[in-house]
């Protein structure tokens, strides 16, 4: 099912100390927590999470806002995201932090010394699945995130049972048609148009199913495409900001600066950590 997919963004294997600390303003990613010495205390919607060794944890980034180590956490970790709406979905339905105890048997299954096998130097700003890697690695912790969601999904019935599938498909081709053409102008009555729909039901019902709307989901698209740029390329500012479609470089600079505190340069400077 192609609505099930979920991109790796970075991951790797971190010491963790009280340098670590720091208020969050928004970390756009889900993540999973492997620690194996110390711990950590994560707050997310306002409650404190303790993130201690030998449990495996999956984390809304989110929704976090604060990270707190009081002395120190060793952690193997990846940060991801879903391919799909429906998929994001999903995972905003679930708590914000899910535990699995070392002594269940998901954890017992996953190999996950082989995450920092994937990947660039964690310590630099360039963080990224190597090329070089083999082929069955990241097949292989693909599968596991999915398993870990499965589970997760299994354990909380009760808050994603009610999650329709079938508007989803009703809505698909709209969907599709912006995941293709993000980086240039839509309008509303076009993306309607590919489900048939009144541009003002459209809307709603959009709306209604993703907590979004199609152009904020279209500004979704665009920024998270413009971090894996300015993570994975070469390119300029501004090379970026006309290739994604925004009308200048400025305007770019200025909507990435408020939806991540930083601007496009201090982003691509930035070190990727847990």
């Amino acid at each position: 099912m192609d609505n099930l997919k979920i991109k790796i963004i970075s991951g790797g294997f971190n010491n963790c100390s009280p340098k670590w600390n720091s208020k969050v303003t928004k970390d756009n990613c889900y993540k999973i927590y492997f620690p194996v010495h110390g711990k950590v205390n994560l707050m997310l919607d306002d409650d404190i999470y303790n993130i201690i060794e030998g449990n495996v944890y999956f984390i809304n980034g989110y929704k976090l806002q604060e990270q707190i180590c009081p002395e120190y956490m060793d952690v193997y970790w990846i940060h991801f995201l879903p391919s799909s709406l429906f998929l994001n979905k999903i995972l905003d339905y679930l708590p914000p932090v899910y535990c699995w105890e070392k002594s269940s048997k998901i954890v017992d299954t996953i190999n996950y010394k082989s995450i920092p096998e994937l990947f660039d130097n964690p310590r630099s700003a360039r963080n990224n699945v190597l090329d070089t890697a083999p082929l069955s690695l990241p097949i292989y912790i693909n599968s596991f995130i999915l398993l870990l969601i499965s589970d997760m999904m299994e354990n909380q019935k009760e808050l994603v049972d009610n999650i329709s599938y079938v508007e989803y498909e009703k809505l698909k081709p709209s969907i599709d048609f912006i995941n293709n053409n993000y980086d240039r102008t839509l309008t509303l009555e076009e993306i309607a148009g590919k489900v048939y729909l009144n541009p003002i039901y459209f809307l709603r019902l959009f709306k209604k199913n993703f907590n979004i709307t199609p152009q904020q989901y279209i500004m979704k698209k665009r920024l998270d495409e413009a971090c894996s740029l300015l993570r994975e390329t070469e390119l300029t500012i501004n090379d970026i900001a006309n290739k994604l479609g925004f009308c200048n470089q400025f305007y770019f600079s200025k909507i990435f600066k408020r939806n991540f505190n930083k601007t496009p340069s201090q982003y691509r400077k930035l070190i990727i950590l847990p």
